[in-house]
């Protein structure tokens, strides 16, 4: 045996379960670990290993085993279990892993940890050892993460990432998770483990008790639940879910206890929250004061000695547990390899910490960024049209439809008029957005269209598609287009999912560069709660990244595109300022590890943000040059947001084409001219603008001896959409396959017939299809012409073009611009480019070299032809060195007609004109019927334009051309008589010319005007810029132009003046633009008679012509034509076609008074005050009192409202209260009273308006108002006949003093006071405009209008004070008044007692709401005077009431009388008895939850018999037995009056015969006795009055029947009492036990009744929370009472 020596005995004894991991140790006991193995502490470690590559990877454990230190520890570790290990004080600890794992840029780390008191520094570092070594620093990279700070941190071999636990992405553990729970008692499904299950749904699950995740216990006092978290651990807070269905107050007044493994209480704190918050925040560290709290269970109970309900969502418990998941090879930008050590470290010398669950997990290639949709509270600043087919911006500028059908027809109307915007480009009114799918489900067809000034239509299209995989009905049925035009979202509210239509939105973004919309990502709402998102209308904004959908239901929802970068020290940015397209760039003092540049963003997948060298902003630490300029949308993330918390059934899924995807792109795959995004992406590393960038090359120039280099730039290398491109290198053009590759030459070249071409070639590789190009400008056209353009043989390296200006421009020197280079196929280089001019002669042979000039003989010369001129400037014959110049390159050598000359060098048409020193113009030929018109250049038009016009000969006939900005007008011979059928026709054709390299066809405006002969020269002068007698012309080809009819509005007139017009936008020169005019012919057009047989020929005059007469002809009423008053020019401005004085001038109308007649005239300065439509008429000073008002009117078809006003001064125009509305239904004449108009008070009227407006503001709807007459009318006195004549009134006064009439509240009296003079009304004063109050009215009027009623309130339920909630009268009635005779209203008296008089429905709105609680009452005290009618009081949620909405409102009755009426409103009414929801009980109980004793008293008298007997409905029922009997707990003593019992008439139960009814005292005395013999009468109802009508004290009722084997079966039971000997009666509504969880947010009052001197008043109201109901009645069961229900 061997033995111990003494002194190690010792040691081991001192050291018993003290000793670290790897220290000497004699048996299990030593160790703290409690594993001695050889003589040494030690358990292997095991981290675990993941692979998410695959989706069924498992995950695995790897164990590890301990090597050696790092440096020297003064501590030690414990594995305890194998996957926990345990650090004390200072360690530095490395372990061995068996095999090498694979770490990449995508490796995470996954950690739990427990930070112990004292200790820092805490630390996993992975590395690979070289073989055969164990040296820490013989590591190349030593990769760690650190939380806190270390000094390992300094080693010159460690890569570290150094932060706080936060920053880190630690987030805490809920210990209580899944432990084990119990409480006091369990109610239905309510189990306690409910509130550790991790759901915090705060919803009782009643339908489905499987899923119901809430606790519940029953009905006692001192209700308690309690979580065992099965060890002792560190507790720093406790998180409480509460209840949200309306049971939230149940955790009211409670405790919260710790206590330790002994059951000894640690901790404990009584709360009273009286708070609406959800969830509940305890911070027991700072409660309890200190952070090193300890304790095993935490319990939850209630106080006070009333039996309550303990109900809870869910409980959380959090200490110092944190787990974390570390993005390791992005933070640390670890390149691939392996990792064979791993190392624990821990500073410190007393401090303890734990890590556990360690795992290694390689993640697949990441994209660079996340989509994370969040719900958001939506706001209504967005447009969505609902059902609506039309979105537009708000300002108007882009308008989306869903159809685009015939959108030339359609006119765009914002606020009523139509949309003009003169500073838009192109000239634009409107540009939008329409979709159609024309029948596929999931493609659609977007039309971007636009509608210029001159009502210019065009468009182009493109097909979005829906993504693959997905089952699309109503695809496009709503669209929404965002203010930018550049974001698009697309409704499917059909879109199906498990065969339910709950619709589906799809987001498309619009790529400029590719001309098309891509699809970014689709939403599904996934409930079906809420079906068919998108049905009621989309709406996008990309600057906020927000998309809103509003579903079936009329419910809005809003989504915000939040962008989490997977680097977690980036940020998300805005390409563009459009949030949905995104980039990550790197946070501050980092930067992206893409080697491309120095700048922040991260390019691809693998790049990561890296620490800087220099300072933020400065060296390596600044943004790259194709870094977004957008501010950030997010700050740099290390955790994920909060998902999509409760709709989606799945997170919503990228599809397809989504940014955030990896890019479908292979790094340096582009060539030179592709569109790119990033620089890595070029083949050249370049991307400029959205576009690779070549580098520079250049070619030789060499002109009369002097040599340029040239350099070129690339404009496009995908023309014809090529499989191949081109590369740029300093020496050579490398053209890989298929390609067009166009140059552009940084400076023009002159290219004469003789010019030479050099060049070299290399065939590389089976080059095929070579041409070199040479263009005056870069082409555009996706098939370049290839007229312009040389074969090469790529096998011959020399090339030597000779006559290259022959070769490309047909012998014409021109200047050129750009160069082509084309292959079809192969490989090929071209190098050694050089142009050169080295004969300037101007004979080539016996010809002119130069193709635009002609040969002269004797002598031999080469004069320029017509519209070219000499490139010297002098004249067009050319000397050596020469060229012909076009007239169009150079207008200031070449005069356009009408243009100043000297000779004839001077003119384009070489036509000088001396001594008029003028370029004549020949004129041109206009046919009439079978002649011809000569025509002469007007010179009279001195304006300066850049253009001009030039008349030529083509074939056998002259055309006019018109180059950039010019405006030239000519005379005809002869003037012509235009009338309603003449028209012009002409040939019209619009050329780019190709001497420039700017410009469209399309980029100008074009017009013909004709001009009236009696207007005069000077007139025509004035007047041409603007002149409104022009019709645009944008198509090719023959156009006819209405004249007669659209500019002369089917006028005779004489023309003798043509005007060609044209305004070029957006292109210098202008010049470069030309239109062509010819074959102008004059159609004059027949004239048919007025009148034939009987009828009017125009078909928009009159059926049956007046006097015999029709019009000329009806002339179409535009907007361009003023009313009168409105400005003008000349006399068809105006409708009435007068214009004076620039104003269309009015005819004056009349109005009889008496036997006055009184002249009205247009006042001119007021009318802009009204409508569109509308005329204002000035009594010219002659004021007058209108009493009555007649007139005759005839109602246009198209008009939505006519209406007549009287004012008392401009003030007030446009009060809506000072005009009448006339029906459309009125007859004619009618009359109509004043003082509405006027507020009822005695005043002088200076101004009468008349306000039209028309549907869908149809121009030329007419209405018309004559006859008028003004009548004096009766004055009815305030007080006539013993009552008030005012409906809004009441009586005051008596008989000792006046009696009087006083406005009750929400009226004012019209003379400013609230008493009534004779004269006076009394008019509403609630909400209502200022304008239509008194003049003199007093202001603030709030209290002087109507008081307000004070409602004392518990909002905290029975423990907490009282409030005054102040209640305020609202404009509109509660319910229509009914049963009205003469009216009534309300009164508030000394702000807490309110008086109803005569009929009155008011409702009073709260200024906070009132949560109705389940033991909620309303108490008030009722007194009546003089009432004989029906009377309600109201409780509602919201200000309409009706019963769409049973929880919403709660009405009560207090009358005998019922209303046909309110019961034709089927408003949820209860009539108010004693025994209204009091404490009930059986005899027997029935198990059925039908059949409970409460159901008699539950306010529901309705009999609900079915087809058989058999079927149960609720009612108090009895089982089968001897005299069974039900009673009824009034709660205190009432004088009864009447008892009713309503029956069942159920065959199976017995008829109320041979039964008594017993009222019962407080003391249990019989004070009434009651009983009925047997009788086969089956009744619905008995009605028990107290003996002669005297009343009873009683506080029980009991009902039996008598005999044995009876069923007492009741619909419902009430009980009345006797107010005739009290003034007043006390009233006690159990709001809580009806409406359990309502949010009152107004009080209302309905009275009806034959007699206004009838008053009721309600004093003291107040809100109370009420008392428990006695425990003896029936218990709660799984089908008890809403207020006894969990």
């Amino acid at each position: 045996m061997k033995r111990l020596s003494f002194g190690l005995l010792v040691h081991l004894l001192l050291v018993n379960g003290q000793l670290y991991d790897n220290e000497s140790c004699g048996n299990n006991g030593n160790c703290l670990g409690g594993n001695c193995n050889g003589g040494t502490c030690t358990r292997p470690f095991e981290l675990f290993i993941r692979d998410d590559l695959s989706n069924d990877s498992p995950t695995t454990s790897m164990p590890a085993t301990y090597v050696s230190t790092i440096t020297a520890e003064n501590g030690g570790y414990v594995v305890n279990p194998s996957t926990t290990i345990t650090l004390n004080g200072k360690v530095r600890s490395i372990f061995e892993i068996n095999s090498s794992y694979d770490i990449d840029k995508f490796t995470h780390v996954e950690f739990d940890f427990v930070e112990g008191s004292d200790s820092t520094g805490h630390g996993i570092c992975m590395y690979e050892q070289p073989g055969g070594t164990t040296d820490f620093t013989e590591a190349e990279v030593v990769n760690c993460i650190i939380i806190g700070s270390s000094d390992i941190s300094n080693l010159a071999n460690v890569n570290s990432i150094s932060d706080d636990a936060g920053a880190l992405g630690g987030s805490k553990i809920n210990v209580a998770l899944g432990k084990l729970a119990t409480q006091s008692s369990t109610y239905s499904s309510g189990d306690a483990g409910n509130a550790v299950d991790g759901d915090t749904g705060a919803k009782f699950n009643f339908q489905n008790s499987e899923l119901n995740t809430v606790t519940s216990t029953a009905s006692e006092i001192g209700a308690w639940w309690m979580v065992d978290l099965l060890s002792m651990l560190k507790i720093k807070e406790i998180v409480i879910y509460k209840r949200v269905d309306g049971y939230s107050g149940r955790l009211l007044n409670y405790d919260i206890e710790i206590s330790n493994n002994a059951g000894g209480v640690v901790w404990s704190k009584t709360f009273d929250d009286t708070t609406d918050n959800d969830v509940l925040v305890i911070d027991v560290a700072a409660l309890s004061g200190t952070s090193d709290l300890f304790g095993q269970k935490v319990k939850i109970s209630l106080n006070s000695n009333v039996a309550r309900i303990l109900s809870l969502a869910e409980v959380e418990v959090f200490g110092d547990s944190l787990t974390f998941n570390v993005p390791f090879g992005k933070v640390l930008n670890l390149p691939e390899g392996g990792v064979n050590r791993i190392a624990f470290i821990q500073d410190g010398n007393t401090g303890k910490s734990t890590l556990s669950s360690i795992t290694l997990v390689n993640k697949p290639v990441m994209p660079i960024a996340d989509i994370a949709w969040t719900i958001e509270n939506a706001a209504d600043d967005l447009n969505i049209q609902g059902s609506a087919t039309i979105t537009r911006s708000d300002d108007g500028t882009y308008i989306g439809l869903r159809d685009p059908a015939n959108l030339r027809a359609l006119i765009f109307y914002k606020d009523g008029r139509i949309l003009k915007y003169d500073d838009q480009e192109s000239g634009s009114v409107v540009k939008g957005i329409a979709i159609a799918n024309n029948g596929d489900p999931v493609a659609g067809r977007v039309s971007i269209f636009s509608i210029t000034t001159s009502g210019v239509f065009s468009s182009s299209s493109s097909d979005i598609y829906a993504p693959e995989g997905m089952e699309f009905t109503g695809f496009g049925e709503k669209v929404g287009l965002s203010a930018t035009g550049n974001s698009l979202a697309v409704a499917a509210p059909l879109y199906l999912e498990n065969n339910e239509e709950i619709g589906c939105v799809l987001l498309y973004l619009y790529d400029s560069a590719l001309s098309r919309w891509e699809l970014v990502d689709s939403f599904i709402y996934g409930d079906v709660n809420n079906l068919r998102l998108g049905q009621g209308g989309v709406a996008v904004e990309d600057l906020a990244g927000r998309l809103d959908a509003n579903d079936s239901a009329g419910d809005r929802v809003s989504y915000l595109y939040n962008i989490i970068c997977s680097d977690p020290f980036a940020i998300s940015v805005a390409k563009t300022d459009n949030i949905f397209d995104p980039a990550c760039e790197c946070g501050i003092d980092k930067k992206s590890s893409n080697p491309v540049d120095a700048g922040k963003l991260l390019r691809n997948p693998r790049d990561a943000c890296i620490p800087c060298i220099s300072p933020e902003g400065f060296g390596d630490c600044k943004k790259g040059p194709d870094g977004p300029t957008a501010a950030p949308t997010s700050a740099p993330l290390t955790s994920s947001p909060t998902i999509l918390s409760h709709a989606p059934s799945s997170n919503p899924t990228v599809i397809t084409e989504s940014p955030t995807s990896a890019p479908s792109w292979s790094p340096a795959s582009l060539y030179d001219g592709n569109v790119c995004a990033f620089d890595a992406e070029c083949k050249v590393e370049l991307c400029d603008n959205g576009q690779c960038k070549s580098e520079a090359f250049s070619i030789i120039y060499q002109d009369e001896g002097i040599q340029n280099t040239l350099s070129l730039s690339i404009k496009s290398s995908d023309l014809n959409n090529g499989s191949g491109g081109i590369i740029a290198s300093s020496t050579s053009l490398t053209l890989y396959d298929n390609v067009n590759a166009i140059y552009e030459l940084s400076n023009r070249i002159l290219v004469r017939r003789n010019t030479r071409l050099e060049f070299t070639i290399n065939n590389e590789g089976n080059a095929e299809g070579v041409y070199i190009c040479v263009y005056r400008s870069a082409p555009t056209d996706s098939n370049p012409d290839l007229s312009s353009c040389a074969s090469i043989d790529a096998n011959v390296s020399s090339q030597d073009f000779i006559g290259a200006g022959l070769i490309f421009f047909s012998g014409r020197t021109v200047y050129a611009k750009a160069i082509m280079l084309v292959q079809s196929s192969g490989k090929s280089s071209i190098s050694n480019i050089k142009i050169s001019n080295e004969d300037g002669g101007i004979f080539c042979g016996v010809e002119c070299c130069d193709a635009s000039a002609d040969l002269l003989e004797n002598p031999k010369r080469c004069k320029c032809m017509l519209g070219f001129v000499s490139s010297s400037g002098n004249g067009r014959f050319l000397e050596n060195g020469d060229f012909c110049e076009s007239c169009e390159v150079t207008p200031n050598q070449c005069g356009f007609d009408g243009d100043s000359c000297i000779d004839g060098g001077d003119c384009w048409n070489d036509n000088c004109d001396n001594p008029n020193d003028v370029c004549l113009s020949s004129g041109f030929n206009v046919k009439l019927s079978n002649r011809f018109l000569n025509t002469s250049l007007d010179l009279l038009d001195e304006s300066i334009h850049t253009g001009g016009v030039l008349v030529q000969d083509s074939g056998n006939a002259k055309v006019v051309h018109l180059f950039g900005d010019a405006i030239s007008t000519f005379q005809l011979s002869e003037a012509v008589e235009f009338n309603k059928g003449s028209k012009l026709r002409l040939d019209f054709q619009r050329q780019y010319n190709q001497n420039f390299d700017v410009g469209s066809v399309e980029d100008s405006l074009v017009e013909i005007c004709i001009h009236e002969e009696r207007n005069g020269d000077l007139f025509r002068l004035e007047h041409a810029p603007d002149e409104s007698r022009c019709a645009s012309i944008s198509v090719d080809g023959t156009s006819t132009i209405f004249f007669g009819r659209e500019q002369f509005l089917n006028k005779k007139v004489l023309v003798r003046f043509i005007t060609f017009k044209q305004v070029v936008n957006s292109v210098e020169p202008s010049r470069a633009v030309e239109v062509v005019f010819s074959k102008l012919i004059i159609l004059l057009g027949s004239l048919s008679d007025q009148v034939l047989n009987g009828k009017c020929t125009d078909f928009n005059a009159m059926s049956e012509p007046e006097d015999g007469e029709c019009a000329d002809a009806c002339v179409p009423v535009t907007d361009s034509m003023g009313y009168d008053g409105d400005a003008c020019n000349i006399n068809r401005d105006c409708l009435r076609g007068v214009c004076q004085a620039n104003t269309c001038l009015a005819e004056t109308t009349s109005l009889v008074k008496g036997n006055d007649l009184i002249t009205l005239q247009l006042d001119t300065g007021l009318s802009s005050e009204l409508l569109n439509g509308g005329v204002l008429v000035d009594a010219s000073g002659d004021t007058h009192l209108f009493t009555e008002v007649q007139f005759s009117f005839a109602y246009g078809e198209e008009i939505d409202k006519l209406k007549f006003c009287l004012y008392i001064s401009s003030a007030f125009i446009g009060c809506p209260s000072s005009c009448f509305e006339i029906s459309r239904s009125a007859t004619s004449p009618l009359t109509i009273p004043a003082a509405p108009m006027l507020s009822y008070q005695v005043v002088d009227v200076l101004y009468i308006g008349f306000v039209q407006e028309a549907d869908n503001n149809v121009v030329g709807a007419v209405s018309t108002l004559r006859d008028m007459k003004v009548m004096e009318g009766r004055v009815t006195n305030a007080y006539e006949n013993g009552k008030c004549t005012d409906p809004n009134s009441r009586q005051i006064g008596g008989p000792e003093r006046e009696e009087k009439c006083v406005c009750t509240d929400g009226f004012i009296s019209s003379g400013s006071a609230k008493i009534l003079k004779n004269i006076d009304a009394c008019v509403p004063c609630v909400e209502t405009e200022t304008c239509s109050l008194p003049m003199q009215a007093l202001y603030p009027m709030e209290d002087f209008c109507a008081r307000a009623l004070s409602i004392e309130a518990r909002l905290g339920g029975l423990f907490s004070q009282p409030i005054q909630l102040n209640a305020k009268v609202q404009k509109e009635p509660f319910t229509p008044v009914f049963g009205a005779d003469g009216g009534g209203g309300v009164e508030v008296v000394d702000g807490t007692s309110i008086a109803l008089y005569g009929s009155v429905s008011k409702a009073y709105k709260l200024n906070s709401p009132y949560q109705v609680g389940d033991f909620s009452r309303l108490d008030a005290r009722l007194s009546q005077t003089n009432f004989d009618g029906f009377l309600a009081l109201c409780m509602s949620t919201d200000a309409v009431m009706d019963n769409s909405n049973l929880n919403s409102t709660l009405c009560y009755t207090f009358t005998d009388q019922e209303s046909v009426y309110w019961k034709s409103l089927d408003i949820p009414t209860f009539s108010f008895n004693l025994a209204l929801n009091k404490p009930t009980s059986l005899s027997t109980s029935s198990d059925t939850s039908n059949h409970q004793s409460f159901y008699a008293v539950d306010g529901d008298r309705v009999e609900r018999m079915g087809i058989n007997d058999d079927e149960e409905y609720p009612v108090s029922k009895t089982l089968l037995e001897s005299s069974p009997y039900w009673q009824v707990n009034l709660e205190k003593e009432y004088a009864i009056k009447e008892i009713v019992i309503y029956f069942t008439k159920n065959s199976k139960e017995d008829s109320l015969s041979q039964y008594t009814v017993e009222v019962i005292t407080a003391s249990g005395e019989v004070a009434y006795h009651y009983s009925e013999g047997a009788s086969n009468i089956n009744k619905n109802f008995e009605i028990i009055r107290m003996p002669d009508r005297l009343s009873v004290l009683g506080s029980v009722i009991k009902i039996t029947l008598l005999g044995g084997n009876r069923i007492l079966a009741l619909r419902e039971v009430e009980v009345y009492e006797d107010t005739s000997s009290s003034a007043s009666r006390i009233l006690d509504l159990p709001i809580g036990k009806l409406r359990p969880g309502m949010e009152v947010n107004y009080l209302a009052f309905v009275q009806s009744t034959n007699d206004r001197r009838s008053v009721t008043n309600f004093d003291d109201i107040k809100l109370v929370y009420g008392y428990v109901e006695d425990t003896t009645t029936s218990s709660p069961t799984s089908s008890s009472s809403p207020s006894s229900s969990t």
